[in-house]
């Protein structure tokens, strides 16, 4: 058994598949190669601690130039994101993704290490490890071959480092050079798929900078360029609703939502009955909400997103009151 997070690049993915193979062996492999793949599989099994302590000591087994060391010091940092041993991850990532070898493995440590950071708000470790971390991810946004979708999440942790950090005008700032990047890959682009893959990074990057009528013309153009797609105006709907627009804002809405499906339903009409509170219409409001709360109980609990529908029901019951 293996896991892993995220998109691999090819060369990414053959390294995988050779420690996968490894893992599904029995321990004829000596030291660090053993111990790799006894790691793998307590992380394939959710076992994020024994994972995490087992991958330290791979590390710790390892010849300084190992080939799988990228690997091992990614696989570890996901351990310790998974058993929320966010100090830890983030001391981890500062201490070893600066010695790794410029690919995109250096970026998805980096990515992962600053995660760690950015969600321990309140810590006092916090802004400690902050500035160490950004450097490691603004390196790994000049790595050459770091694919798209991991140089847009890069710059969302920057953007949330910043306000971590309390650091309003910075946000914006790199907010502003993630929207200018993701604008550089739609241009380059003439699939309109491949396209809309970018909208829900252009939609955060505008909302971030403050400025959410700058996605408006590119989540348009998506909704012309697939019309049976309900992504482009559940994502307007936000967009106009962020901006004011509420009549526009419930119009996309309620196109989204004829064209949505399973658990994805929830979130439109999450959206939908939030518009519906701002334009004052209590009553279609708390239908949206029973409706919704009724949909979830459809739903299969392994697929049902429990945070908006515990939201929703708080909110309905909040409605029903005096």
């Amino acid at each position: 058994m293996f896991r892993w997070a995220g998109i691999a690049t090819v060369p990414q993915l053959e390294r995988m598949l050779d420690d996968a193979e490894r893992a599904t062996r029995a321990t004829a492999a000596p030291g660090a190669e053993e111990l790799l793949a006894k790691a793998d599989r307590m992380h394939a099994a959710r076992q994020h601690v024994e994972a995490a302590t087992l991958y330290r000591q791979v590390l710790e087994t390892a010849p300084p130039h190992w080939p799988a060391r990228p690997r091992a010091v990614e696989s570890w940092l996901l351990a310790l994101w998974g058993a929320k041993r966010l100090e830890e991850c983030a001391e981890v990532a500062a201490r070893h993704v600066g010695s790794l070898p410029r690919s995109p493995s250096l970026a998805n440590a980096a990515s992962l290490g600053l995660l760690c950071a950015v969600s321990a708000s309140g810590q006092p470790w916090q802004r400690e490890k902050l500035p160490v971390l950004e450097g490691l991810a603004q390196e790994a946004l000049r790595i050459p071959d770091v694919l798209a979708d991991d140089r847009s999440g890069l710059y969302e942790l920057l953007v949330e480092a910043r306000a971590a950090a309390g650091d309003n005008a910075g946000a914006r700032q790199v907010a502003g050079q993630w929207l200018g990047f993701l604008q550089q890959q739609v241009a380059q682009t003439t699939d309109p798929e491949l396209r809309a893959a970018f909208d829900s990074h252009v939609l955060s990057a505008s909302l971030a900078l403050g400025e959410p009528a700058r996605a408006v013309e590119r989540l348009m153009a998506s909704e012309r360029d697939l019309p049976g797609d309900y992504n482009a105006p559940a994502r307007l709907a936000v967009a106009y609703r962020e901006l004011g627009k509420l009549e526009e804002a419930q119009a996309a809405a309620e196109r989204a939502l004829s064209k949505v499906y399973g658990p994805r339903k929830l979130r439109v009409m999450q959206t939908l009955a939030d518009i519906q509170k701002r334009r004052g219409d209590l009553a279609g409001m708390r239908k949206t909400l029973t409706d919704a709360v009724a949909f979830a109980q459809g739903i299969p609990v392994d697929q049902r997103p429990r945070g908006v529908v515990e939201a929703m029901e708080a909110q309905l019951k909040a409605a029903a009151g005096p």
